[in-house]
Order: structure tokens, then C-alpha cells, then sequence
């Protein structure tokens, strides 16, 4: 099972950004301060030129509830329409009605503009149901509507504010889409950069996440971690310029003074550098633990 990591962005400068950090999908938007809202044909174009990397647009007419009226509608179909024209491998949507229910007689015509400019362009297209699906009523019902609307991929965190919080609905969910097409040797909380060791579902390790990273025996035992060979891609990919590699064994080997000269209060914890690393070290978890000590030792003082 290959691992996607799909980011979301809202400008070329933040699309290469993810590029340079691993990213092998983009969901592209507008305004991801307050959400997210559609992006522009012109900047969909700009952003499949510089990166090269499938990228699914999101349609999201303003910013507030899911609920829209005709009108937006409208402009919802013919905006799935252009972007799918311009070059957009998927759309990113939703609707509710106002009672809470997916509304699949709104979303139809959506889809279905989708896929013809799709048709048309000799491609094919790929519709997700976005996390309106985290405020809808009734998540069974809104899990079958989306199967009636011939969607494949739903973006949820088990209404909840994270996966870890919603593990147990999610966990309902997969059983309800049809269960693991194989059963999963390990369970990440928070995807493959920054995510976790789960026990099972029943029992998150951590308390913020927005992704639930099911893994096949392969996929695990490709993972097994190894010595580090000093390639420097850690560093390649680091926004704050500093070299993840040695901040970790730092940590690994309790060096809080050595962390803190070599500035590893200044890690941002993204997780590049764990996702990039051919050794499969646990870059960004080691950093993170030894952040939190000096803290810790800091609050003491």
C-alpha cells in the first residue's frame, strides 16, 4: 500500500513549499486562513506548471456553513466546471442541508459538471467529499449517500477535532465502508510525518491529529529504522535551517545542553524531516520529546 501525502495550500510559493518538503498531492485552495475557499483557474495552472504534482481543487464559494443557495450553487458546478478544465485532477466539496443531512441533490450536479469537463479534456477526475461531513447529522447516512454519488474518498477525523478524538466513529466508519481491504499490521495517528503508533482503535497515543494512517505488514516492514548515513536530505528540507539529524541524536542521547546551542527550540515540528529520511528515524518524535524536557526544565527554574 503506497502512502500519499496530500497538503493543503493556498499560493505557488506554499505549493512548492510542500513539493520540497515530500508532498505527493496538493489540495489547492484560497484563503486557508479562514478555511479555505476556491482557488482561480490561473493559480490551479500556475501551480500544476511549477510543481508538477496531482492537484485537486477545492469548491467552497465563501466562507461559513455548508448550506448555499441556488445561486451558489450555480456558481459551485460551473466553477468544478473550469478548474477541472484548467488542469485540476479532483475537486474537494461538500453540502448540507439545513436539517444537517448531505445534500445530494445540490452536490449532483456539481460532480456530474466535474466529471464531464473531465470527459472532455479525455482524463479522468477524482470527487472527494470534504469535512462538511464532520457536521452533518447522521455520518452512516452521509457514508451512503457518498457511495450513491460515486465518491471514493471522504476527508473526516470522525467528527471530531482529531482523529485520536474520533477513532472510535472512525473505526465504525471503515467497518461501514466495507472494513480494511487487508487487516493493518500498525495504525498511525496523524499520518506518515509527525503521526504516532496507535494499539488499536480504541486507543490514540496522541491528542492532536487530523488523519488516521493505516499501514500493511509490507509497508512496516519497509519502515524498519536503520543507522543514519549523513545524506543531509534532512536538512535539505528543513524551513528552519537547522540539521535535524544530529538535534536528534542529541536527544536521543539526553544532550539537552548540545540541543539547545545547535537551536533545536527553533524546530518547528512539521515532520519533513521524518518523512524524508531513508534511515526511517523518528527525527521530529525524538526533537519533539526533547523540546518538551527542556521546557519542562525551563518551568522549573
Amino acid at each position: 500500500m503506497h502512502c500519499t501525502l496530500e497538503v493543503c495550500v493556498d499560493s505557488t510559493a506554499s505549493a512548492l513549499a510542500a513539493k520540497h518538503g515530500g508532498a505527493d498531492r496538493l489540495e489547492l485552495c484560497a484563503d486557508l486562513i479562514i478555511g479555505g475557499t476556491t482557488p482561480s483557474p490561473a493559480l490551479l495552472r500556475q501551480v500544476k506548471a511549477e510543481t508538477g504534482l496531482p492537484v485537486r481543487a477545492l469548491i467552497r464559494p465563501r466562507f461559513g456553513d455548508f448550506c448555499y443557495d441556488h445561486y451558489e450553487l450555480a456558481q459551485m458546478a460551473e466553477c468544478a466546471a473550469e478548474l477541472v478544465a484548467a488542469g485540476a485532477d479532483g475537486i474537494v466539496t461538500g453540502v448540507l442541508t439545513p436539517a444537517g443531512a448531505l445534500d445530494t441533490d445540490a452536490l449532483r450536479p456539481i460532480y456530474v459538471a466535474a466529471r464531464q469537463a473531465a470527459e472532455k479534456a479525455h482524463r479522468t477526475v477524482d470527487c472527494t467529499l470534504h469535512r462538511a461531513f464532520d457536521v452533518c447529522c447522521d455520518p452512516f447516512a452521509a457514508l451512503e449517500a457518498a457511495k450513491q454519488l460515486g465518491l471514493t474518498t471522504i476527508l473526516t477525523s470522525g467528527q471530531a477535532a482529531s482523529a485520536p478524538q474520533g477513532a472510535a466513529l472512525l473505526r465504525q466508519l471503515v467497518e461501514a465502508a466495507g472494513g480494511f481491504k487487508v487487516q493493518p499490521e500498525k495504525l498511525v495517528s496523524g499520518g506518515p510525518m509527525m503521526g504516532f503508533a496507535m494499539y488499536d482503535t480504541h486507543v490514540p497515543c496522541i491528542k492532536t491529529s487530523s488523519a488516521c494512517l493505516c499501514l500493511e505488514k509490507d509497508d512496516v516492514a519497509d519502515a524498519e529504522q536503520t543507522a543514519c548515513i549523513n545524506c543531509g536530505r534532512c536538512v535539505g528540507v528543513c524551513p528552519g535551517h537547522v540539521i535535524p539529524a544530529r538535534l536528534a541524536t542529541f536527544a536521543e542521547h539526553g544532550d539537552m545542553e548540545s540541543f539547545q546551542k545547535f537551536d533545536g527550540m527553533e524546530c518547528c515540528e512539521c515532520g519533513c524531516c521524518s518523512y524524508i529520511c531513508p534511515a526511517k528515524r523518528p527525527l521530529t518524535q525524538m526533537i519533539k520529546s526533547m523540546r518538551k524536557m527542556v521546557l519542562a526544565s525551563r518551568k522549573k527554574k
